[in-house]
Parts: C-alpha cells; structure tokens; sequence
C-alpha cells in the first residue's frame, strides 16, 4: 500500500474517531418536576395578587438572609406569614417558620420591619414586591419532633388558597391582614393566602376560609407556647 493512500485512511479514521468522541451524551435522568401549586391568573385578579405575594415574601426571604420556600426544601417546611403594620405599602411582617429537621422540629420566629416607600422613589420603586429591609428579629429554638403532633403536617397541603375559592367580585376589601401559608418539600411548593380572612368568612360562611384560620392559629400558638416569640 502506498504512502498516500495510507495518510488518506490514518486521516479518515481519525475523523470517523473525532466524530464519534463529539456525539451528544444522553441525558441523565432526573426525578419528577418540582411543582408549585398556584391558581391560573387567567381572569382571576386575586390569583394575580398571589403572584406578587410571592415576590413580596422571596424579596424579604433574600433581605434576611432566609432560604426561599418556592425552590423547594430537603425535607419539609412550612412558614405563616403574618402582617402586624398596615403603614405604606403594608410590608412589614411576622414570619413563623417550622423545619423539619430528622427527629427533630426547628421553629424559628422572625419580626421584619421593612423601608417604606418616600417621595425620591416612589414612582421608580415598588416597595411591596421589591422589599428591603430596614431591621429585624429573630429567635429559634430547635425541638423533638413530637412537640408539633397537634397539628396535622400533611393536611395543610389540602388547604385552599382564597384566589381557588368561588367569592363574587362583589366582595372585596381594600384595606385591612393579608396573612398566608407557605408549603415546600423536594417535590413541591404552596401557597395559601388570605386577605382579611375574618371579613370574607363573615360575608360567604364557606367552610374552606374557616379551615385555613384554625390551621394559621394552631401554628402560630405552637411558636407562642413554645416561647419562640418576640413581643
């Protein structure tokens, strides 16, 4: 075989190798999708309020130093949000966290006070979905897992956010408590939010808002009777 003709086989080898080296890798296989169980915005402006709800909690999550909820967690958590200042744009909030930790349970409170709106910024800076942080508390205290037996972890996942609820747009309030659930666990994350929760109770009787107050109390009375509290 002459010298030519074997260049032209080394070098067509050579090629045929490199191709076969550069071939895409098959995709490794993932688990299933992480899920974030929110209402359809379409016509539905309170599912609309739940969107910015989110960034509200995830901008004041990121001002503190605080893991997001809507990225899932290790195992479970579940956090209730309160507001305790309807000042400006009402952003200041109580924050009861409860983290499942092995046998343990991990209750960690936080009070945020936030910086409210002034005539420099307030046409170029949303203060409620773009939070920012002027001061805050905190105090944790870890548990035996026990200790949050009264409340049913699990059923909290069937709880019904106000925007899934059939409330007539007749009824509505302007002002007044906006206070939530946040859910997460590897596979998924929930929110569950009620503004004046009280008032549309009294005004539909529906069951579902009844339901979501007992469950926000119960957590908030563990955290209270456990000391894990700042007054």
């Amino acid at each position: 075989m002459n010298a030519p003709l074997i260049r032209t086989l080394a070098i067509a080898c050579l090629f045929i190798a490199v191709l076969f080296s550069c071939k895409p890798s098959s995709p490794k296989p993932t688990g299933p999708a992480f899920e974030r169980i929110l209402q359809d915005t379409t016509n539905n402006r309170r599912a609309q309020t739940d969107l910015m709800q989110v960034e509200h909690y995830n901008s004041i999550c990121k001002g503190i130093g605080l893991n997001r909820l809507y990225d899932g967690v290790d195992s479970f958590e579940v956090r209730a949000w309160r507001q305790f200042s309807v000042f400006g744009m009402a952003t200041d909030e109580e924050i009861y966290s409860l983290r499942l930790i092995d046998s343990t349970v991990n209750l960690t409170f936080y009070r945020v006070y936030c910086t409210q709106n002034n005539d420099e910024n307030f046409r170029t800076w949303n203060a409620f979905t773009d939070a920012k942080i002027d001061s805050f508390v905190a105090v944790s205290k870890t548990f035996p897992k026990k200790i949050a037996d009264s409340i049913d972890l699990r059923s909290l996942w069937n709880l019904k956010t106000q925007s899934a609820l059939s409330i007539p747009d007749s009824i509505g309030f302007l002002d007044g408590t906006t206070t939530s659930l946040e859910l997460a666990s590897r596979s998924k994350y929930k929110l569950i939010r009620h503004h004046e929760a009280i008032a549309y109770y009294e005004r539909t009787g529906i069951k579902d808002i009844a339901d979501y107050m007992d469950a926000h109390d119960k957590l908030i009375a563990l955290f209270q009777s456990n000391r894990v509290y700042v007054r």
